[in-house]
């Protein structure tokens, strides 16, 4: 069970990655999709392609024709579970000491179907191929399940990656793939039992990819090697009234991005001076209101993608803003591939 849910989301991840990355432009349908809502995908991430995150090549990872389901498809192929997905990238600083591994870091994370984004700070001990160093990754990934919101993230995760010695400098770079479950502390013992591990579908789940610079004090002896680890996600206020400082003074068009921070519970605005002030409440970011149709506030949450992500230089930040702009178009068609894309619909039923 479990392995076949990593494949399908791999498959997910490389579709998104592959395809932000394609020359050559998708096919478009010829028949007609009877849904406004698919109209206002077009319109308006032509707007989005057509700003500054447009220009210098990235308007071929988009595509000039494009339609809501040419996205919608590589997502919902396989369950609308896909459709609570997520984006994410962080660093990661660890050290290992025998077979005993110790790491922390942050993540910026993106719920694109609830609009959100949050900072979460982690740290958890595992076990890996014995060695003794210490390393700093960078990451960006694809995580699904995010059914509440992007607090989802936050909690016990158990993750298992390995290590890929690249041929340059195999002793201090690697390439570091991932694929991580989250979990529920059901004992309160602080240690999630294999009996705590939320199988997928179930939990917040998905796979990354990582740069890993390091200093080896043992030489490699194998090209690959592998790590088990479990660690604690919590917000991190500070990170997050950042970036909510950052994202308010960006410019979206003629206007400012639409961000507010929200405590993630109520959904009631958070005070103007938080954490300082009421700093016991968890908070979030979310993107656009309620006058707005979900694929334009959707919008706003891709240019916040890109602008923290350097102008989605990424092709996988690429993708994903492209992905939240779907998935907003998606929900103005009520959550129902039926209605934005009929003959997607009929051909995912049968399969």
């Amino acid at each position: 069970m479990r392995s076949g849910w990593s494949r399908a989301v791999a498959a997910v991840f490389f579709t998104l990655l592959i395809s932000a990355c394609a020359g050559d432009p998708p096919s478009v349908h010829d028949d007609p999709i009877n849904a406004e809502a698919n109209d206002a995908f077009n319109d308006l991430y032509g707007e989005f392609d057509e700003g500054s995150f447009g220009p210098d090549g990235k308007q071929d990872w988009f595509w000039e024709r494009l339609d809501a389901c040419e996205v919608l498809g590589g997502i919902y192929e396989f369950s609308d579970d896909f459709t609570r997905l997520g984006f994410f990238f962080g660093a990661e600083g660890d050290g290992v000491i025998g077979s005993a591994v110790g790491l922390g870091g942050y993540d910026v994370v993106f719920d694109l179907y609830h609009r959100q984004m949050s900072v979460s700070k982690y740290a958890g001990m595992g076990v890996t191929t014995p060695g003794l160093g210490v390393s700093v990754t960078f990451y960006q990934g694809v995580a699904v399940g995010f059914e509440h919101g992007v607090s989802d993230w936050d909690g016990y995760f158990v993750t298992t990656s390995a290590e890929l010695s690249l041929p340059l400098l195999k002793d201090f770079i690697h390439l570091e793939p991932a694929f991580f479950v989250s979990g529920v502390d059901e004992n309160d013992d602080n240690f999630i039992d294999p009996g705590e591990v939320l199988v997928p579908p179930e939990g917040v789940y998905g796979l990354s990819i990582g740069l890993s610079l390091g200093v080896d004090a043992l030489p490699d002896v194998l090209p690959v090697g592998a790590t088990l680890v479990e660690g604690l996600w919590e917000p991190h206020k500070r990170g997050i009234r950042f970036f909510y400082d950052w994202l308010k003074e960006v410019d979206f068009f003629w206007y400012y991005l639409d961000v507010h921070l929200v405590d993630h519970g109520t959904g009631e605005l958070c005070p103007d001076d938080w954490p300082d002030v009421e700093g016991e409440r968890d908070c979030i970011l979310e993107f656009g209101d309620e006058t707005m149709s979900n694929t334009r506030a959707s919008l706003h949450l891709a240019w916040a993608m890109c602008t923290v992500n350097g102008g989605c230089l990424s092709p996988l930040a690429g993708s994903m803003a492209l992905a939240a702009v779907a998935i907003g178009a998606y929900r103005d068609a009520g959550d129902s591939l039926e209605e934005i894309c009929p003959e997607l619909a009929a051909e995912t039923s049968s399969h």
